[in-house]
């Protein structure tokens, strides 16, 4: 497939690429701490020496966008992994077995989604306490839901085809019909999906860490980042507008990403 006719699947991939590798290439020859702490250069502005300028405390900008950036990649890959992983298995049986099991999972997403995911997340942070791992669990918690209805959807109709039926005319076990013939069609819409959901996970680490429900200080996370520059928007702008331009790119790239995908893989079904 060439540029002309999946455009969105290159530019994706390209932004991707160029945050991936600053974030692992740039740290090498650029070995400033993001805790150093320099007050006497406090809200220093980009210069030669330091390109992103310096925050309140002095500490180096870049370094701390390098360092968020692996933050919110890692929270991402993280959340939607597993997401898709539990959302995939929950489907695949809820859609294959029907009866019972399908009731009881459904009326489960139903409850779950009945919440704004959002809220239900920043409920559980302030119950459990701010960290990555509640971060994380309290995302997973909200996100899986997505997958599993979006797999359940495709087993529906998969079920009633003629090669799951010949399938179990030939005495295929549950367990291999379930994994063998079904999650396989079933997993380019979930590839979609989770290129999709890896820029809304990031996105919702930024919000939550914004509001200081996320990565605690001093460890560095562009949505907190964002909020300590906001009461410097006058005097010194680029703490608000680097970190700010990593994460629209960040975001931009997953979602042009997805839409690739949806084109080469879903074609038919998702015009």
């Amino acid at each position: 497939m060439s540029f002309k006719e999946n455009p969105f699947l290159f530019i994706g991939i390209s932004l991707i690429g160029f945050i991936i590798l600053f974030t692992l290439i740039t740290p090498l020859f650029y070995k400033v701490s993001p805790f150093e702490i320099d007050l006497e250069n406090r809200l220093l502005p980009p210069s030669k020496k330091y390109p992103l300028g310096k925050d309140e405390l002095g500490r180096d900008e870049l370094a701390r966008i390098l360092y968020g950036a692996r933050i919110s990649l890692l929270v991402g890959f993280t959340v939607v992994f597993i997401s898709a992983v539990v959302g995939l298995i929950m489907g695949l049986i809820s859609g294959f077995a029907g009866g019972l099991i399908d009731e009881v999972i459904m009326r489960l997403v139903d409850i779950l989604l009945a919440f704004p995911g959002i809220l239900l997340a920043i409920a559980l942070i302030a119950f459990f306490g701010p960290s990555l791992v509640n971060l994380i669990f309290a995302l997973v918690l909200t996100g899986w839901v997505g997958y599993s209805r979006l797999a359940r959807a495709q087993v529906l109709k998969l079920k009633e085809m003629d090669f799951i039926t010949a399938a179990k005319a030939i005495g295929a076990g549950y367990l291999r019909i379930l994994f063998r013939h079904l999650m396989p069609n079933v997993l380019p819409f979930i590839l979609v999906q989770a290129s999709l959901g890896i820029a809304g996970a990031i996105l919702a680490e930024s919000g939550l860490s914004f509001l200081g429900l996320g990565v605690q200080p001093p460890t560095p996370s562009w949505g907190a980042m964002i909020n300590q520059g906001r009461n410097h928007l006058f005097d010194a702008p680029w703490l608000t507008i680097f970190p700010g331009i990593a994460l629209l790119i960040t975001i931009l790239g997953f979602n042009l990403l997805g839409e690739g995908l949806r084109k080469i893989y879903t074609p038919k079904e998702w015009e």
